[in-house]
C-alpha cells in the first residue's frame, strides 16, 4: 500500500502523519503540494482538482494525504487526514496485539 503525503518539509504535521504511516506497514512518498496548488502543465490528471477540494473542505490544513483503495486514491486533509491515519493505527494495533 502507498500513500502519497502532500505538504511543505516545514509541516510538522506532514512528517508526524507520514511517520505514522511509515510504522503501519506503508510505502510513503512526499510530494510537495506547492507544486499542485500552481499553474502547471498536467494538472488535469494529476491529482490536483482532488488536493484544491480536500484543502477548500478543510480550511486549507496540511496536509493532504492520497490513501490507495480498490477504486483509485481517497484525498483527505488536515484533521481529517490525522485522524483517519489514527483510527487506521489504532485498528492495526488491536488487531494484531492485542
Amino acid at each position: 500500500m502507498k500513500a502519497i503525503v502532500y505538504g511543505r518539509e516545514t509541516c510538522g504535521v506532514c512528517k508526524n502523519i507520514a511517520g505514522t504511516l511509515k510504522k503501519l506497514g506503508c510505502e510513503v512518498e512526499h510530494r510537495d503540494i506547492d507544486y499542485y496548488l500552481s499553474p502547471h502543465d498536467g494538472w488535469q490528471n494529476d491529482g490536483s482538482l482532488n488536493i484544491r477540494v480536500a484543502l477548500s473542505s478543510n480550511n486549507e490544513q496540511l496536509p493532504v494525504v492520497a490513501l490507495p483503495t480498490t477504486s483509485g486514491p481517497v484525498y483527505l486533509s488536515g484533521p481529517v487526514a490525522v485522524n483517519r491515519v489514527r483510527y487506521v493505527r489504532i485498528n492495526f494495533l488491536e488487531k494484531n496485539f492485542t
